[in-house]
């Protein structure tokens, strides 16, 4: 499982632990996450609908 180090890491790790402990696997959703992860801690910005509205514009959706 990826390492998350943002604001929101404990948060993003529990989501995960508990979509997985529901027999999901999560794989695609984990490289999301982690990308929004990287992005929030280079900013150290916590995930407010203006960061998240800043990461959105660099990915293609």
């Amino acid at each position: 499982m990826t390492t998350f180090t943002s604001i929101v890491s404990a948060t993003t790790t529990d989501y995960l632990t508990l979509k997985r402990a529901l027999g999901r696997q999560y794989a695609g959703e984990e490289r999301v996450l982690a990308h929004l992860d990287q992005l929030l801690a280079a900013r150290r910005a916590d995930l407010t609908a203006e960061t998240f509205a800043g990461c959105v514009s660099h990915w293609s959706i």
